[in-house]
């Protein structure tokens, strides 16, 4: 399922994002923090901000569109968020 979802984006970006987002995650920012890294790891690898959310969202849910991602992770916590994205 994830591999259908992210089709359209090379494996290399795919990791690249993750790991970005790895570096900077921090289970106990608002969501106020949380965006502003988001913007950051978006920027860092040279792409939108909907697109580094929809890689980790994929590689988090296997879904494209979901609820609020924020509120996603801080549902799943902390050790299976970065379980799904190593």
């Amino acid at each position: 399922r994830i591999d259908e979802e992210l089709k359209d984006v090379e494996p290399e970006l795919i990791q690249k994002v993750c790991a970005t987002f790895l570096d900077s995650f921090d289970p106990d920012d608002n969501q106020e923090p949380w965006l502003t890294k988001m913007r950051n790891g978006a920027e860092e690898n040279g792409v939108k901000l909907g697109d580094f959310a929809r890689i980790l969202r994929v590689k988090l849910t296997g879904k494209n569109r979901t609820p609020d991602l924020w509120a996603i992770m801080s549902a799943m916590g902390e050790q299976r968020v970065k379980a799904r994205l190593q």
